[in-house]
């Protein structure tokens, strides 16, 4: 099962294309798809991260839609997700089509050059 990651205030135009998304990676990916978006303003917000994280903890992979990044919630989200070490993807639209982006290792780079010593 895939979770896509959603905060807890959307409009009614935020939920359709997260609707759309949701239809179009599971056509991607062949499996469930859940969504975590909650339609207008949800009446207690910790109750609502409780169920999300929840649904974190039960998914195989958490997808993060373009423009995660704005919302703390989702931020939130993110970082639970590396915590516990779940698999995190990215949505990405392109101009082929949509992707769906796995993170990359970041290496870190060592300069090899020699130290300069004072004279």
């Amino acid at each position: 099962m895939i979770y896509i990651a959603g905060k807890s205030e959307c409009t009614a135009a935020e939920m359709c294309r997260a609707e759309k998304m949701q239809e179009l990676i599971c056509d991607m990916t062949g499996t469930s798809v859940t969504l975590g978006y909650y339609l207008g303003k949800a009446e207690d917000t910790q109750k609502y991260m409780t169920v999300a994280l929840e649904e974190i903890a039960l998914s195989d992979a958490v997808l993060f839609l373009p423009g995660w990044k704005n919302h703390k919630e989702l931020q939130m989200q993110h970082m639970y997700c590396k915590y516990i070490g779940k698999r995190v993807m990215y949505f990405k639209l392109t101009a082929k089509g949509a992707e769906l982006e796995l993170p990359r290792n970041k290496k870190r780079r060592v300069k090899h050059g020699k130290r300069k010593l004072g004279t």
